[in-house]
């Protein structure tokens, strides 16, 4: 039963990576908006409209005015920016340094190295914007030129490495065996 029903018992392709953090937070700007901040903003809200919606209206419908939530939106335009600008960063700083150090060298300086293993068909817990992840580590290659890269995430920007890659394969029977047990009997 086992050798006729194998493909239950494939393993999917599994990659470990090395990861460290950059907040975008440290590229976030304070202080009073300049006209230009003021005009993104005004057009953000005409843009989403549907994320600014009165919690007293009984109309789902219902967007509030500009000048209402004009502070809410100046912090999300200003979020946007910032990760914008951390990934810029990453990219134009932070992947070159890689070529002279390594990566947990790098990793040092932004609050260490992280590691993780990742399913090809599996959810990347604990990081933010986990399908671009996800896909991000299933593109790179190992000791290739495109070993690392950048995703962003929605206050933050990963920059990872991969380290290692299992294939997918078939479980040993000893492996599995309390299952093929399991559903031999129940077919």
């Amino acid at each position: 039963w086992y050798d006729a029903n194998q493909e239950r018992y494939r393993r999917p392709e599994e990659r470990t990576i090395a990861y460290f953090e950059i907040p975008s937070k440290t590229f976030l700007r304070s202080g009073d908006p300049t006209e230009e901040e003021e005009i993104e903003a005004m057009q953000y809200h005409a843009d989403h409209m549907d994320e600014f919606k009165d919690p007293s209206s009984t109309n789902a419908t219902d967007s509030v005015t500009y000048d209402a939530v004009r502070d809410q939106v100046l912090a999300k335009v200003r979020a946007n920016d910032a990760l914008s600008k951390a990934s810029t960063f990453a990219n134009e700083e932070i992947l070159p340094e890689l070529e002279g150090a390594t990566f947990e060298e790098v990793a040092k300086g932004y609050g260490g190295m992280k590691t993780a293993t990742l399913t090809q068909n599996g959810w990347p817990v604990g990081f933010q914007n986990a399908l671009d992840v996800r896909e991000l580590v299933f593109n790179l290659e190992v000791g290739g030129d495109l070993d690392c890269d950048v995703v962003a995430g929605s206050d933050r920007v990963y920059l990872i490495q991969l380290t290692g890659i299992r294939e997918s394969a078939i479980r040993p029977f000893e492996e599995v065996k309390e299952q093929v047990s399991t559903a031999c009997r129940a077919e």
